[in-house]
This record gives structure tokens, sequence and C-alpha cells, in this order.
């Protein structure tokens, strides 16, 4: 039985769901689409990339961007398919960047032959970046780096490993994830709160009935499993992730748009202050007989998210975070390859997500793929929202850990009666009564919008001696939207 009181120790809460949510009044749970930047911030150029070698000339991201503190840039490790119909070779390719926008590819790496020269930016031949966990803490210099992928060299999921992130090992097969079906797709998020990897693996499965969707007319359903490991090599029993496709979906898009089926062709996960969050590339078969036999249509991107690994993700909204373009951009026909973290922004206050953008859906065998930009709030899925009158939440009981208590929350502008809009926080005992000195009246009012605003209370911003004790958070909210909170250090 779960506990009555939650520790949140000095971690972001969200409110994708009501895991710090007991009641609410005269408040709204809102979720939040990410903003595309417009134009794709990549294309390809190279015949290495498909340019001429290929019927879909390629950029996109199976694989992952990060900040590197070190040399001050964006680093970009991503996939390219070329030379056959199927995309049957796939390369691990690398690019930089000073802002997150303009791109270089570093065309003098010699790494990798191609057609006789090693001119080009390919790091990993015969295979997809898929994730790319940076590891600085690990002890063994040549494993700082770390490449996880379905391996094409040796046909199996494996792990290859880096100590600059260029030059890459042998792979290293995982025996726990072999077996039939396995290939194609997988991410893995290393959650240092727990210490473990968290891997999705896709596997295919022509005799599979899904509970909601039935059975899909083609090459099987793509079953989606978690699994999770404290070396990357051991695993622990698989959990399916079956919650990822509902009646909703099944009503508005098998008997709505009349789709042949539905799938999760792949998805993007990190680990967040103790939860997992992720993108669902949501596969909406279109044909009835086309490329690879009914597995044409097109993806878009949605919001999952787990507490717990061993336990089924979640879905909190059919809306997508990451929808394509409108008709004819270069984006419209699938979102397809989404980095599994975003990055933040120079300025503290965007995730960027990177994203692989098709200009025809999976059934197509003539398309183009670039790489994209979305940009959402720091902590931006979702948000507890006063519209018009003053709304309160009330927190379960908690504990936390950490000296000062921060909100990521918008409370600017004023009602028709020049009222201002603002956020105010108490914080009450474990019998609910307002602690002395920490009270609504006590709080000083923020009308501003800030990713990380201090509260304080008559200007005192200590909640230290109040840390491990039994707690509540009532928060005030007047045209205000309040995405997380956060005891901190």
């Amino acid at each position: 039985m779960e506990s009555a009181i939650r520790d949140i120790g000095a971690r972001r809460q969200l409110f994708i769901d009501d895991h710090v949510v007991a009641s609410t009044g005269n408040l709204k749970r809102s979720f939040h689409r990410a903003e595309r930047h417009g134009p794709p911030v990549m294309v390809p150029e190279h015949p290495w990339e498909g340019v001429g070698t290929a019927p879909w000339p390629s950029v996109f991201l199976f694989g992952d961007v990060m900040w590197d503190e070190r040399t001050k840039q964006y680093r970009m490790w991503y996939t390219t398919a070329k030379q056959d119909m199927a995309g049957g070779q796939h390369d691990v390719l690398y690019a930089t960047s000073a802002d997150g926008v303009h791109w270089q590819k570093p065309l003098d790496l010699g790494l990798v032959e191609y057609q006789g020269s090693s001119a080009n930016n390919v790091l990993v031949a015969d295979t997809s970046a898929q994730t790319v966990l940076h590891m600085p803490h690990e002890p063994d210099e040549g494993k700082r780096y770390q490449l996880l992928t379905f391996d094409r060299n040796v046909h199996a999921y494996a792990w290859r490993y880096s100590p600059d992130g260029l030059r890459w090992s042998a792979p290293v097969k995982i025996p726990a994830l072999a077996g039939p079906g396995m290939a194609d797709n997988l991410n893995v998020a290393y959650d240092r709160t727990r210490g473990l990897y968290v891997i999705a693996v896709k596997k295919f499965d022509n005799e599979y009935e899904h509970p909601v969707v039935g059975r899909l007319p083609g090459p099987g359903f793509r079953r989606w499993f978690m699994t999770t490991s404290r070396d990357g090599i051991e695993c622990s029993p698989l959990v399916e992730m079956t919650d990822l496709i509902n009646v909703d979906d099944k009503q508005q898009y098998m008997l709505g748009e009349r789709c042949s089926g539905l799938n999760t062709y792949g998805l993007s996960m990190h680990a967040y202050h103790g939860v997992y969050l992720g993108i669902q590339w949501f596969f909406r078969v279109t044909d009835t007989e086309g490329f690879y036999t009914c597995h044409g249509g097109p993806m878009d991107g949605r919001l999952l998210f787990s507490r717990d690994p061993a336990q089924q993700w979640q879905v909190p909204t059919r809306d997508f975070v990451i929808p394509r373009g409108s008709k004819d951009e270069w984006d419209w026909g699938m979102i397809c390859g989404i980095a599994n973290r975003p990055v933040l922004s120079p300025d503290g206050n965007e995730w960027r997500y990177y994203y692989g953008g098709w200009d025809f859906g999976h059934g197509t065998s003539r398309r183009r793929a670039c790489i994209g930009l979305a940009k959402l709030r720091v902590d931006g899925f979702a948000s507890i929202d006063s519209p018009d009158a003053a709304g309160v939440l009330e927190t379960p009981h908690l504990t936390f850990a950490g000296r000062e208590l921060v909100l990521n929350v918008s409370a600017t502008g004023q009602d028709t009666e020049g009222t201002r809009n603002f956020a105010r926080v108490e914080l009450l005992d474990g019998s609910g009564q307002a602690i002395d000195g920490y009270g609504q009246d006590d709080c000083d009012p923020i009308h501003c919008d800030s990713v990380n605003r201090l509260v304080t209370w008559r200007g005192n911003r200590d909640v230290s001696h109040l840390a491990g004790c039994e707690i509540r958070l009532r928060v005030f909210l007047k045209g205000a939207e309040l995405y997380a909170f956060q005891f901190r250090p």
C-alpha cells in the first residue's frame, strides 16, 4: 500500500497527473503543445545522407542532442538511411552547433570510409544512433559515452562505448533482449535517482491481439516492453506498455477516420526528477494495401509518462505535444524520430526537442526526412490554471528536503477591474493548520512569469526547519498557470 505521506525530497513536482494534487477548487488542468521552430535546422546534403543514392534522402532523430559545457557547443548524434528501398543501411552521423539552430557537419573526422573516402561525418556504419547517454561519473573513461541501438552489424540490441562520443567500441550484445521479433527500435534513460537504466524495446508479433484494437493486418503488431538494469546487460523481466492505445483512440482513428490499425512506432524518454517522461510516435495505419503490406500512414508525438518502471506507462492526453506540420510542409507526413531528452535553452526557460520530420507518411516509397526543432516551456507539458476567478490547490501530505521553495508559474497581467493576477503559497502542518509565519497573508504575492520563482513569506525564504516534517501546500492562483514546484537546497 502506498504511504499516505509522499516523500518528494528535493525533486521537481509536475502536474501531468494528480500525484501531488489532493484537491482543487475553481482550477483546471491544461496540456500544452510544443511550438515548432518552422524550417528544419538540418537537411540531407551528402551522398552518405541518401542524396542521390536512395529513394529518401534522410537525416532524422534516431539519436540525441546534448550541450557540452566543456566545449560550449551543442552535440548531435543523428541517423540516416540510404541505398535501398527499406532504408536498410542506417549510419550514425555527427554534428555540432553554437546556438542549437545552425548546425555544422564536420567532414574531417576520418573515422569511417564511404565510397573510398573518410572525409565525412560518419561515426558508425550500418547502425542507428537511437540513444546516446553521457555518463560523466562513469569510472571507466572508455564508457563516458554510451550508445544503445539495434545494431545491424550483429543483428541484436547492443551497446557501444566511447570516451569522447566520436570513437566507438565494437558492439556488446544484450542477451536478455534477444529473441524472435526483437528488432528495429528501442530507447533508454538513465535514472540517477534510482541508479537504473530504464530500457524500452519493440517486438514484432504476428499472433498478438491487442486488447483494444485487435490484430493488425500486415507483418505484425509493434508491442512495447519496459525493463530495468543496473549495468545495462542483466535485465529485469519485461513489462508490457499496453496502455499506449485506448478505446478513445479506436473510436477516433479506426472508426472515425477508417484507419486500418494503430501502433506505437517508437518512443522517446528520459528520467526527470524521479519521473519518466516520453513522447510516443503514434502511428496510424491508413492504407489497406501498400508499403510493407498495410503499414502506411502518418505519425505524431504524444506525451507519455511513468512513475514506476515496473508499471505500464500512461498517456495523460490524446492531444499531440509535437504535431505534424500543415499540408505540403516539410514535416506534414510524419514525426518519426524524436530525441530522448530535451535540451535546455541558453536562457534556461525552454526545453528544446529535436525531431525527424518527413514530407510524406510511412507508406510512401519516395520521401525526404529533415531534422526540426520544437520548443516547450521548461516543465511545460501540463499546468494547473485559474483562468477566471481565484482558485486553490492543495497537495497531499508531503515531506521534503531543501531550504527554499520555487514555483514554475506564470502570473502576469490583471483582470478587468484592474486587480493584479497572482500566486501565493500557504504551508500547512499535518493537521491542516497554517504554519505560523507561512500563511496566505504572510506570503509575498507573485506577479511574474518565471520557471524558478522563489516563494517568500514577508521576505523570508527559509523553510529548512520544516524539512522532513509532515506538511501540505495550499496554493492560491488568480489568472495564473502553475507548471511545477520544487523544494531545493
